[in-house]
């Protein structure tokens, strides 16, 4: 299953710099209440970098038994070494997940015939979905939509596509519509702009606290309607929160709910003086 609202989990930490599985659970529940359809676990906005295996799987399990069936779950496990990639996948292989999210590996910026290769064995190597991560902005790599067609081709599993990547245009290949392949929007400002090109649906950020205005937007476009004004309301939002690396404006404003606290790993920091003054001022 994948949905269309879905959510780029953040996790919460305590004082102590642990993982807060209480303010977890919670934060789960308020989403699935607000309409949230899945959850990407373990992906960027979740600090994955700074997670260990144990707190990987401590997250994982805790996402499990709390959404119990009632929204998809599809758990970050990609990296920029194929083995390692692998080790993370096999930790959840036996797990009751949806499917698993590869991101096209970052910095050492491998070619199109490495990237085909990396995805063709990890996807080779689980029983479960695959959803490819194109995200240019932190990988320093676009993975092509012909290496994308090509493993659409020959990897059966490999079903879905988050973009966070101004080019569309892979909603319109042949093979995607052949395959029922689904494009998700990867930035919470281009939801309108994929959907228009034939995609599916979104995997947010801002979801974690306007999910009703997202499921608004696709609900209407599901019935020949464009929510122009919502949309733009929802660029003007992604401005104001992505002005420093994701997920420190999140967190903010989650703080502010009470829902949970600010706290992130280094190198991340919090958000400055002059980005709550922003934020303060969009969201009273």
């Amino acid at each position: 299953m994948i949905g269309k609202c879905m959510v780029a989990l953040v996790t919460p930490f305590t004082s102590g710099n642990i993982v807060d599985v209480r303010a977890l659970k919670e934060l789960v529940i308020r989403l699935l209440q607000d309409g949230v359809d899945g959850f990407i676990v373990c992906g960027t906005t979740a600090e994955v970098c700074t997670l260990s295996m144990q707190e990987r799987i401590v997250i994982v399990d805790t996402i499990i038994e709390t959404v119990a069936g009632r929204a998809a779950i599809w758990v970050g496990c990609g990296t920029n070494c194929t083995k390692k990639s692998y080790e993370y996948m096999q930790s959840v292989e036996d797990k009751d997940i949806d499917g698993i999210l590869l991101v096209v590996p970052y910095y050492n910026r491998p070619s199109q015939e490495g990237m085909y290769q990396h995805f063709y064995y990890l996807a080779h190597h689980t029983k479960h979905p695959i959803m490819l991560y194109n995200v240019p902005k932190r990988t320093g790599a676009i993975l092509e939509n012909e290496t994308i067609e090509r493993l659409i081709e020959n990897c059966p599993n490999i079903v879905a596509l988050k973009q966070a990547f101004s080019d569309l245009s892979i909603c319109h290949s042949n093979v995607v519509k052949e395959h029922d392949f689904k494009v998700l929007s990867g930035d919470d400002g281009s939801l309108l702009e994929c959907l228009q090109n034939g995609g599916y649906g979104i995997v947010s950020v801002l979801g974690h606290i306007v999910n009703h205005k997202i499921k608004k937007i696709i609900d209407a476009y599901d019935k020949d309607i464009c929510l122009y004004d919502e949309d733009e309301e929802l660029k003007k939002m992604s401005d104001v929160v992505f002005k420093e690396s994701n997920p420190c404006g999140i967190k903010y404003i989650l703080a502010k709910k009470g829902w949970m606290n600010a706290f992130l790993r280094l190198p991340l920091v919090e958000v400055s003086d002059a980005t709550k003054v922003a934020i303060d001022m969009y969201f009273d």
